[in-house]
């Protein structure tokens, strides 16, 4: 009996191992094993989504790289800050030569939140060849520099001192911009621009100089020993640059010195600090003293007296 009772004790047991491990191995197990699976596959998607994240990184960061290197090498220079004797050297290393006047006004300056500028008017006169290298210069140097409403025209520049007579030249003027300042790494330093290819440039040799008259005209008399001089009485004061002035009439312009010969007398003097031209002219047997002054709408008189000696006429200067 007892024999009986332990078996049936025994066959319970393995029946319920059994059932417990089929439970296990057959049940509980897979869902586990499933659990970890999944848990795996999404742990890889993660992996694989950071990999991309870092992979679209690093590219981002060569094309940042890459445009920064071509905002860098860039062509045009602007700098961070910039005085207005900057731009009178500047402009002063572009026209050595080649031009009889030359005169620049500063109009003002205006500020952004992006860019700073300044604003010249540019006045006169030279060589076409000279003016064109100089619009060349100031077109396609790195420096930051734009021209705006230029106007040119044919003038005949008469030298009183050389006695020269048809020098064909060209009476320009012209809005300059100048560009500085602005936003923190807006140019790179002027050694690091590209350089422009050439072919992208414009012809550096002069072109056909359309100015040059094909019919040369002539100075008429306009009394006795006046024959190519200028009558300064109707001509205009364009400008005075140290010793020599010069004057308008027409489509003509004379360049005149103290002691200069002029239509009906002499200059005597030229002050360029009150910007005044003072000349000796006898007219109708009469010696006067002329003063002509720039943007003045009539020169003024004063004649002499006595023995025709000059007389001193109040210029702000003894």
């Amino acid at each position: 009996m007892k024999t009986h009772l332990n078996t049936l004790l025994l066959l319970v047991v393995a029946l319920a191992v059994s059932g417990a491990g089929y439970y296990v191995t057959e049940i509980r197990q897979p869902a586990t094993l499933q659990h970890l699976r999944d848990v795996d596959r999404v742990a890889r998607l993660q992996h694989a989504q950071v990999a991309q994240l870092l992979a679209e990184a690093e590219q981002s960061s060569d094309r940042a790289d890459a445009t920064v290197r071509r905002w860098n090498s860039r062509y045009r220079y602007i700098p961070a800050s910039l005085s207005t004797s900057d731009v009178i050297e500047y402009l002063e290393e572009l026209t050595p030569s080649g031009f009889e006047a030359f005169d620049v006004r500063l109009d003002g300056i205006e500020a952004s939140p992006d860019v700073d500028h300044y604003s010249f008017t540019v006045d006169g006169t030279g060589s076409y060849a000279a003016i064109y290298d100089f619009i060349w210069q100031i077109e396609n140097r790195p420096d930051f520099y734009r021209i705006r409403d230029l106007e040119m025209g044919r003038i005949t520049v008469v030298d009183g001192k050389s006695g020269t007579r048809g020098q064909e030249m060209v009476r320009f003027s012209l809005l300059l911009d100048v560009f500085f300042g602005g936003l923190d790494g807006l140019s790179a330093d002027r050694d690091l621009l590209a350089t422009a290819p050439e072919d992208v440039l414009p012809e550096r040799d002069v072109p056909h100089n359309s100015f040059y008259p094909l019919v040369r005209e002539r100075v008429r008399a306009s009394g006795p020993g006046t024959a190519g001089q200028v009558d300064i009485r109707h001509a205009s004061l364009v400008s005075i640059a140290g010793s020599r002035a010069i004057f308008q009439d027409g489509n003509t312009q004379f360049i005149v010195y103290e002691g200069s010969s002029v239509a009906y007398g002499t200059i005597v003097r030229i002050d360029p600090l009150n910007v005044v031209v003072r000349a000796s002219l006898t007219i109708d047997g009469k010696t006067e003293i002329v003063d002509i002054q720039m943007e003045s709408t009539r020169p003024t008189y004063r004649q002499a007296e006595g023995n025709a000696q000059l007389v001193p006429v109040e210029t702000g200067q003894p």
